[in-house]
């Protein structure tokens, strides 16, 4: 498929797909999976799911989910580009082992963000070295190949399901390609109109602190034990008002007998 839709291509793009076929000669409209992150593999659903499948097939007394789905349906898993199991996977690897390299050199915080900072911007310089063009990665292309995969196995229309990111990119192809879907099922869908990660997931965190508070003052046992939980909340939090706290850890050097080790 081609790293851009719309204007000039430049290069095509290979993903990976996995395709679970149907027991039906004549099946129903295939149940495509998309893994989250963005950036998850795969693997991430197609791993479990043909996992949960050997499973059903060889309990009887395990519920046949997918099982039953697969007498009707293919199961198609499709890697997003960029993402493992495609042409070109984009990753810092050098970025796993900062942590690590941080305390070794024992930085401050600062230290450690100039770290990450400096590591990925050398990171994204040699992608673009090597050709990458990083507008031809976005969800309105994700989209689009998700119809450019449907159209290379030769289906109509599809059932979608999309989990964390890939229940946001099935916006995008509600949006883009609703001719093709049969059905969407988002699982843990955000609404498209949120565009920053940080404070979407601040304000979810928010809700379920508000939520656990609520459920508390209705159960007298819980405020019995806590009494007001919001005010423990605030309490709790107020103690890194300064930042982290250093607190100090005493470990106990255990010696043990050589003579376990004997043989008799």
């Amino acid at each position: 498929m081609p790293d851009f839709y719309y204007g000039e291509s430049t290069r095509h793009l290979q993903l990976g797909v996995v395709r679970l076929k149907a027991a039906s000669d004549a099946p129903a409209s295939p149940l495509f999976m998309l893994a989250g992150g963005p950036g998850q593999s795969m693997a991430t659903l197609a791993t479990p799911v043909t996992n949960l499948i050997l499973s059903e097939r060889s309990a009887p007394d395990v519920p046949p989910a997918f099982t039953q789905i697969l007498e009707n349906h293919d199961i198609v898993f499709m890697a997003q580009r960029g993402t493992e199991f495609t042409d070109t996977v984009l990753s810092c690897p050098e970025t796993g082992s900062l942590g690590y390299s941080a305390w070794e050199q024992k930085l401050d915080a600062a230290a450690v963000e100039a770290l990450y900072a400096d590591t990925l911007v050398n990171c994204v310089n040699r992608l673009v070295a090597q050709g990458i063009q990083f507008e031809a990665y976005n969800s309105e292309a994700n989209a689009a190949d998700v119809l450019s995969v449907i159209e290379a196995l030769g289906y109509d229309r599809i059932i979608y399901y999309g989990e964390s990111y890939g229940a946001q990119l099935g916006q995008f192809v509600m949006r883009d390609y609703p001719g093709i879907l049969e059905a969407v099922i988002l699982d843990g869908a955000n609404p498209l109109s949120k565009t920053s990660w940080v404070q979407d997931r601040a304000h979810s965190f928010q809700t379920v602190l508000d939520n656990f508070v609520a459920l508390c003052a209705e159960r007298p046992a819980c405020t019995e034990a806590y009494g007001d939980l919001s005010a423990v909340i605030d309490a709790a939090v107020a103690v890194f008002a300064d930042g982290p706290r250093s607190i100090p850890i005493r470990t106990r050097k255990t010696r043990i007998s050589r003579s376990k080790f004997k043989s008799a």
